[in-house]
């Protein structure tokens, strides 16, 4: 932990998080935290063991979360990670500190359809909102079709700085559509502009080597991963879907072992042999 002069106020930072604003006030110093659980924090000077400041109160914090288009709100509370093991938490505990955010890199996280992409996707916009960072949430295919109409309207560069202006840009669903020759190439453009200039939360069902089919063309592919996993993360999630889990809950299906009990045994599930 350690404190920052900027300006008439001094930040508070926790790593690379700013957690706390400290500004003079008559007769006294008042330091306002930017998160609930932070009240109360005495910050001292761990030479001499006195306490300097005292947080003693929530700081407005401003409000990003409309203008971010966030599908719904989702936290890392509620998020099951028993039921995904194939994550490795600290993974998710390193990137909930925003490094990732200060240091413009990428977050990409892979998956089968329904295994929880997009949730923690939302929930990394809903940390980077609570700290004070702009986001912006669209689909893959929202992405393209707004800049696609923004170049054929001749307003391409304008548009796009829109993009650029956002310190985290969430793409959602990236290869459930594949893109045309205009689609990949504005795809590109974004991509390279935004690099390490600003991160961007990409979720995907498809794994790296399947991307050409995504764009359509291997090369290009293969030049945006090169712009993209510079700087990056990739979290992989090999688990069930959170669907068959719901349905597994229903009773509408039954569940793994007794789907396994049912199948004959000793013959590889092809069932019993008819004899002649």
């Amino acid at each position: 932990m350690w404190v920052r002069e900027h300006g008439a106020a001094i930040e508070v930072r926790y790593g690379a998080q700013r957690i706390a604003l400290h500004a003079p006030a008559p007769g006294k110093h008042r330091v306002v935290t930017l998160h609930e659980h932070h009240s109360g924090i005495p910050l001292g000077n761990k030479l001499s063991g006195k306490t300097l400041i005292h947080i003693v109160e929530k700081a407005p914090v401003v409000e990003h979360r409309p203008l971010a288009h966030l599908p719904y709100v989702k936290t890392f509370e509620q998020f099951d990670f028993g039921f995904q093991p194939s994550i490795d938490e600290r993974q998710i505990r390193e990137l909930r500190t925003l490094r990732f955010v200060h240091e413009a890199s990428n977050v990409i996280l892979l998956g089968p359809p329904n295994v929880g992409k997009t949730h923690l996707a939302v929930a990394l916009a809903e940390t980077a909102i609570r700290a004070g960072q702009p986001a912006n949430f669209m689909t893959a295919h929202q992405l393209v079709d707004d800049l696609g109409r923004a170049y054929r309207e001749g307003r391409l560069d304008r548009r796009l700085r829109i993009y650029l202006a956002r310190n985290v840009l969430i793409i959602d669903e990236m290869g459930y559509l594949p893109l045309d020759d205009l689609g990949a190439t504005i795809f590109f453009q974004l991509i390279s502009a935004r690099s390490e200039r600003g991160s961007i939360v990409l979720t995907s069902n498809k794994s790296y080597g399947d991307w050409g089919s995504i764009f359509g063309d291997p090369i290009i592919a293969t030049a945006i991963l090169d712009r993209f996993l510079h700087h990056s993360t990739t979290i992989n999630i090999r688990g069930e879907s959170y669907r068959l889990k719901e349905r597994r809950k229903a009773g509408l299906i039954p569940p793994p072992a007794q789907q396994q009990d049912e199948s004959p045994a000793g013959d590889g599930g092809r069932g019993k042999r008819r004899p002649l």
